[in-house]
């Protein structure tokens, strides 16, 4: 599973599946900052 963002956080979200499970705790607590990235679509 990829997020729909587009651009250099795609890439680092996509690295792997480790950094995947880890940082969707961080995207918990940074929902505010990530909703951003869903205008550029």
């Amino acid at each position: 599973m990829c997020y729909i963002i587009r651009g250099l956080d795609a890439q680092c979200v996509c690295i792997s599946t480790q950094a995947k499970l880890q940082n969707k705790k961080k995207f918990e607590k940074k929902k505010k900052k990530k909703k951003k990235k869903k205008k550029n679509l």
